[in-house]
């Protein structure tokens, strides 16, 4: 199984970099904005507590957060790994990513940060738009 995590500012190619890696190697793609508004419109146990906490104007914790990722992983029994975009952004989500792959017996196997400058991640996002349901396009 090999599992990576992808990070970098915004407009650092990130979602290039992973649509790439994804297909080539089989990976299960793992983004946790996708995977939290799935959870929300899914109005699943973990899509209600999310939305409670942003409703009261909070942060996802990181706990719900892995609970959608250990969920995420076990519904795609077929993927060769992972790859995780974004995710961990700090130091205790990077703890907790390590603890999520002991218990599933495996490791995170990499860590991808794709080379950019900042005038070069400008471009991008000047020409990114949002969808009203939410995510980039």
């Amino acid at each position: 199984m090999l599992n990576v995590a992808l990070f970098g500012p915004p407009g650092a190619g990130k979602g290039t970099q992973s649509d790439f890696l994804v297909e080539k190697f089989n990976l299960g793609y793992v983004s946790t904005g996708d995977l939290l508004r799935r959870e929300l419109a899914a109005e699943s146990v973990l899509g209600r507590a999310a939305r409670d906490i942003i409703a009261a104007g909070g942060l996802v914790s990181d706990e719900i957060i892995v609970q959608i990722l250990e969920k995420t992983i076990a519904e795609n029994p077929y993927a060769s790994g992972f790859l995780f975009d974004g995710f961990p952004r700090t130091r205790i989500q990077a703890y907790i990513l390590e603890g999520l792959m002991l218990k599933l017996n495996t490791t995170l196997d990499c860590l991808i940060c794709p080379p950019t400058l900042a005038r070069n991640a400008i471009s991008p996002i000047n020409t990114r738009t949002v969808s009203a349901t939410g995510g980039r396009k």
